[in-house]
């Protein structure tokens, strides 16, 4: 028989998660996440209407605390190179999370509605966040380049280079080194 849990929001998103990360996208089922949990499947549609909406939930559950983590990198006393990789570091982890959704299935969603909408609130905060520690590293130099303009190129590295196998991390450390000084 399944058992009550009190607060479920969180068991759910971590079964998903599971799921996911060991059986991909197709693998993730409203069924296969109350099976693991060990609750209805009613129960897991009481909280979310559809697979998608549990896994809109996972990422916005991620991108929340990536800006915490964000955060804490911004108050440590780094240099900006290595703030810079930081940041990648944790970006290239939500990237092998969520790999399959992004580029294989494109989210069943079409991508469209409120997971593109997400996509782009997430992606839109995260160049914001960049183009402040672009700032911070440029307040004495002089550049034709505006802040807002390079954290796009950063941004659009990060992406490059987790996806593209053969670009790496140190690749695009040497050239914005030769590009910032």
């Amino acid at each position: 028989m399944p058992k009550i849990i009190e607060n479920p929001t969180p068991a759910i998103l971590k079964a998903a998660k599971d799921i996911l990360l060991t059986e991909g996208y197709d693998g993730l089922t409203m069924r296969s996440v109350a099976l693991r949990c060990n609750v209805a499947t009613g129960t897991v549609y009481n909280y979310f209407s559809n697979k998608d909406s549990l896994i809109i939930q996972m990422m916005m559950d991620y991108w929340n605390q990536y800006f915490l983590v964000i955060d804490q990198i911004d108050i440590e006393e780094e240099d900006f190179y290595v703030k810079l990789s930081l940041i990648y570091e944790h970006f290239k982890r939500f990237t092998n999370d969520f790999h399959t959704i992004f580029l294989t299935q494109s989210f069943k969603l079409g991508y469209t509605g409120e997971a593109h909408a997400n996509k782009m609130d997430f992606m839109v905060k995260l160049q914001n966040r960049l183009a402040k520690l672009v700032h911070i590293k440029s307040v004495n130099s002089t550049k034709s380049i505006a802040d807002e303009e390079i954290a796009e190129f950063i941004l659009a590295n990060f992406v490059a280079i987790a996806y593209v196998p053969n670009y790496t991390y140190q690749n695009f450390h040497k050239i914005l080194i030769a590009i910032l000084g």
